[in-house]
């Protein structure tokens, strides 16, 4: 009886052990094709903060592909993958010999999105 008892706690045990031991990660970020819904559409950003009186650079997300104006336009196939709540890392593939261009956006409210990177944060407006 004792036999059985103490072989009985040590597959116990061992089973236990080895199932807290094994842990299985997951990596939830995965890139997906397109433009997140909640980003589409025409983004604008004021260089002085006046809105009416000038516009900088603009963005233009649509289902399949995002379009940058500015000081120069590129427009190709986007994906997306998201990095947390509301804030997403949206790259493109630019027609022709450009290489690929890679954004950060938080979306901040209804009409706000903010661009975001290294040192800098830039606030657009639909």
């Amino acid at each position: 009886m004792r036999k059985l008892a103490a072989t009985l706690m040590m597959v116990t045990a061992l089973g236990f052990g080895s199932s807290v031991v094994t842990t299985t990660t997951a990596n939830a970020s995965t890139w997906h094709k397109g433009t997140p819904k909640v980003l589409r559409g025409v983004w604008k950003y004021s260089l002085s903060g006046k809105w009416k009186d000038d516009v900088g650079p603009m963005f233009k997300l649509t289902k399949t592909t995002m379009k940058t104006y500015g000081r120069g336009s590129i427009q190709g196939k986007a994906s997306y993958k998201a990095l947390g709540h509301h804030k997403y890392q949206v790259k493109t593939k630019a027609e022709g010999k450009l290489p690929p261009l890679n954004f950060k956006f938080q979306y901040v409210g209804k009409n706000k999105m903010r661009m975001v990177g290294t040192g800098y944060s830039q606030l657009y407006k639909r």
